[in-house]
Protein backbone atom coordinates (compact mmCIF):
# COMPACT_ATOMS: atom_id res chain seq x y z
CA UNK A 1 0.00 0.00 0.00
CA UNK A 2 2.87 1.97 0.75
CA UNK A 3 3.83 1.97 -2.55
CA UNK A 4 0.10 3.27 -4.23
CA UNK A 5 0.27 6.33 -2.58
CA UNK A 6 3.96 7.41 -3.73
CA UNK A 7 6.40 6.24 -0.50
CA UNK A 8 9.90 5.82 -1.36
CA UNK A 9 10.81 3.94 1.35
CA UNK A 10 14.32 2.46 0.82
CA UNK A 11 14.98 4.82 -1.95
CA UNK A 12 13.13 2.54 -4.21
CA UNK A 13 12.67 4.31 -7.31
CA UNK A 14 9.27 4.44 -9.07
CA UNK A 15 10.64 1.46 -11.99
CA UNK A 16 10.83 -0.69 -9.13
CA UNK A 17 14.56 -0.87 -9.25
CA UNK A 18 16.44 0.27 -5.84
CA UNK A 19 18.94 3.26 -5.53
CA UNK A 20 19.21 7.10 -5.74
CA UNK A 21 17.88 8.82 -8.69
CA UNK A 22 20.60 10.18 -10.66
CA UNK A 23 20.26 13.38 -12.68
CA UNK A 24 22.36 12.93 -15.80
CA UNK A 25 24.89 14.34 -13.84
CA UNK A 26 28.94 12.61 -14.38
CA UNK A 27 30.51 11.60 -10.73
CA UNK A 28 33.48 13.54 -10.19
CA UNK A 29 36.67 12.04 -8.70
CA UNK A 30 37.58 13.45 -5.44
CA UNK A 31 40.46 16.02 -5.56
CA UNK A 32 43.66 13.87 -4.74
CA UNK A 33 42.00 10.55 -6.01
CA UNK A 34 42.80 9.11 -9.11
CA UNK A 35 39.83 7.65 -11.60
CA UNK A 36 39.62 4.03 -12.66
CA UNK A 37 41.69 4.23 -16.43
CA UNK A 38 45.06 6.23 -13.95
CA UNK A 39 43.96 3.46 -11.02
CA UNK A 40 43.69 -0.23 -13.08
CA UNK A 41 44.87 0.44 -16.62
CA UNK A 42 47.85 3.07 -16.61
CA UNK A 43 49.75 1.27 -13.66
CA UNK A 44 49.70 -1.97 -16.22
CA UNK A 45 50.53 -0.41 -19.98
CA UNK A 46 53.68 -2.71 -20.10
CA UNK A 47 51.69 -5.67 -19.35
CA UNK A 48 48.70 -4.97 -21.76
CA UNK A 49 52.10 -4.85 -24.08
CA UNK A 50 52.49 -8.11 -23.42
CA UNK A 51 49.34 -9.51 -23.92
CA UNK A 52 48.69 -7.88 -27.19
CA UNK A 53 52.16 -9.75 -28.36
CA UNK A 54 50.33 -12.99 -27.33
CA UNK A 55 47.71 -12.31 -29.26
CA UNK A 56 44.91 -11.22 -27.37
CA UNK A 57 41.95 -9.64 -28.30
CA UNK A 58 40.83 -6.32 -26.97
CA UNK A 59 37.93 -7.85 -24.98
CA UNK A 60 40.09 -10.31 -23.08
CA UNK A 61 42.72 -7.18 -21.89
CA UNK A 62 39.53 -5.59 -20.50
CA UNK A 63 38.38 -8.69 -18.59
CA UNK A 64 41.73 -9.17 -17.80
CA UNK A 65 41.98 -5.95 -16.61
CA UNK A 66 38.49 -6.35 -14.72
CA UNK A 67 36.56 -3.28 -16.95
CA UNK A 68 33.84 -3.81 -19.34
CA UNK A 69 34.68 -3.77 -22.64
CA UNK A 70 32.71 -0.29 -23.24
CA UNK A 71 34.44 1.61 -20.85
CA UNK A 72 38.00 0.00 -22.81
CA UNK A 73 36.96 1.55 -25.82
CA UNK A 74 36.04 5.05 -24.07
CA UNK A 75 39.69 4.82 -23.02
CA UNK A 76 41.42 3.83 -25.87
CA UNK A 77 39.91 6.68 -27.34
CA UNK A 78 40.62 9.00 -24.68
CA UNK A 79 44.21 7.87 -23.49
CA UNK A 80 47.12 7.85 -26.28
CA UNK A 81 49.28 5.91 -24.12
CA UNK A 82 46.78 3.15 -23.83
CA UNK A 83 45.93 3.23 -27.76
CA UNK A 84 49.64 3.14 -28.88
CA UNK A 85 50.50 0.10 -26.73
CA UNK A 86 47.40 -1.35 -28.50
CA UNK A 87 48.48 -0.78 -31.44
CA UNK A 88 52.41 -1.84 -31.06
CA UNK A 89 51.37 -5.06 -29.42
CA UNK A 90 49.31 -6.17 -32.37
CA UNK A 91 52.02 -4.72 -34.87
CA UNK A 92 54.46 -6.79 -33.09
CA UNK A 93 52.40 -10.12 -33.09
CA UNK A 94 51.24 -9.73 -36.34
CA UNK A 95 54.71 -9.42 -37.82
CA UNK A 96 56.11 -12.22 -35.55
CA UNK A 97 53.21 -14.46 -36.99
CA UNK A 98 53.79 -13.26 -40.77
CA UNK A 99 57.69 -13.86 -40.77
CA UNK A 100 57.09 -17.18 -39.45
CA UNK A 101 54.25 -17.98 -41.78
CA UNK A 102 56.80 -16.66 -44.68
CA UNK A 103 59.48 -18.93 -43.72
CA UNK A 104 57.30 -22.03 -43.47
CA UNK A 105 55.71 -20.82 -46.81
CA UNK A 106 59.39 -20.78 -48.35
CA UNK A 107 61.01 -23.75 -46.25
CA UNK A 108 63.54 -22.82 -43.95
CA UNK A 109 67.03 -24.18 -41.57
CA UNK A 110 66.07 -25.26 -38.42
CA UNK A 111 68.43 -26.74 -35.62
CA UNK A 112 67.14 -30.06 -33.70
CA UNK A 113 68.33 -31.86 -31.15
CA UNK A 114 68.65 -35.74 -31.80
CA UNK A 115 69.29 -38.47 -29.20
CA UNK A 116 72.51 -40.43 -29.93
CA UNK A 117 73.60 -43.88 -27.85
CA UNK A 118 76.90 -43.40 -26.43
CA UNK A 119 78.50 -46.18 -25.28
CA UNK A 120 81.52 -46.28 -23.09
CA UNK A 121 83.32 -49.81 -22.02
CA UNK A 122 85.83 -49.58 -19.59
CA UNK A 123 88.60 -52.31 -19.58
CA UNK A 124 91.40 -53.26 -16.71
CA UNK A 125 94.38 -55.44 -17.14
CA UNK A 126 93.18 -55.81 -21.16
CA UNK A 127 89.63 -57.36 -19.78
CA UNK A 128 86.66 -55.73 -20.45
CA UNK A 129 85.36 -54.90 -16.99
CA UNK A 130 81.84 -53.04 -17.84
CA UNK A 131 80.00 -51.14 -20.72
CA UNK A 132 78.04 -47.92 -19.60
CA UNK A 133 75.93 -46.61 -21.84
CA UNK A 134 73.91 -43.31 -21.67
CA UNK A 135 71.83 -40.83 -23.77
CA UNK A 136 73.30 -37.08 -25.01
CA UNK A 137 71.40 -34.33 -27.23
CA UNK A 138 73.14 -33.30 -30.65
CA UNK A 139 72.42 -30.42 -32.63
CA UNK A 140 71.94 -30.58 -36.04
CA UNK A 141 70.62 -28.25 -38.46
CA UNK A 142 67.82 -29.30 -40.87
CA UNK A 143 65.94 -28.08 -43.85
CA UNK A 144 62.49 -28.50 -43.15
CA UNK A 145 60.51 -28.55 -46.53
CA UNK A 146 58.01 -25.72 -47.77
CA UNK A 147 54.75 -26.28 -46.59
CA UNK A 148 51.79 -26.42 -49.30
CA UNK A 149 49.25 -25.25 -46.70
CA UNK A 150 51.54 -22.23 -46.16
CA UNK A 151 52.27 -21.53 -49.48
CA UNK A 152 48.27 -21.77 -50.54
CA UNK A 153 47.55 -19.65 -47.50
CA UNK A 154 50.67 -16.64 -48.52
CA UNK A 155 49.65 -16.73 -52.04
CA UNK A 156 45.77 -16.62 -51.50
CA UNK A 157 46.53 -13.78 -49.20
CA UNK A 158 49.21 -11.62 -50.88
CA UNK A 159 47.75 -11.68 -54.61
CA UNK A 160 44.16 -12.67 -54.16
CA UNK A 161 43.25 -11.96 -57.84
CA UNK A 162 45.55 -14.65 -59.47
CA UNK A 163 45.53 -17.32 -56.06
CA UNK A 164 42.02 -16.42 -54.76
CA UNK A 165 39.16 -19.03 -54.57
CA UNK A 166 36.71 -17.26 -56.71
CA UNK A 167 37.84 -15.86 -60.24
CA UNK A 168 35.67 -14.32 -61.88
CA UNK A 169 36.45 -15.50 -65.71
CA UNK A 170 36.50 -12.33 -68.43
CA UNK A 171 35.49 -13.06 -72.12
CA UNK A 172 38.78 -13.32 -73.10
CA UNK A 173 39.73 -15.92 -70.52
CA UNK A 174 37.07 -18.30 -71.82
CA UNK A 175 38.40 -21.99 -70.49
CA UNK A 176 39.23 -23.94 -73.58
CA UNK A 177 39.91 -27.52 -74.23
CA UNK A 178 38.88 -30.64 -75.69
CA UNK A 179 35.53 -32.87 -74.80
CA UNK A 180 35.57 -36.62 -76.13
CA UNK A 181 32.37 -37.62 -76.57
CA UNK A 182 31.76 -41.36 -77.30
CA UNK A 183 31.48 -43.23 -80.33
CA UNK A 184 28.56 -44.42 -81.98
CA UNK A 185 29.43 -48.44 -81.17
CA UNK A 186 29.83 -47.30 -77.43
Amino acid sequence: MADEIGSNFGHEKRDGKKGRESHGKKKKTAPGKKDKYHRFVEPKLKLILCWKRMGWTDEEVAKKLGIAYSTFKIYKGKYEALSAVLRAGADEANAEVENALFEKACGMKAVVKKPVKVRETVFENGKKVKEIERIEYAEEEVFVPPDVTADMFYLKNRVPDRWGDKRELVDDERPTGIILLPTAGE
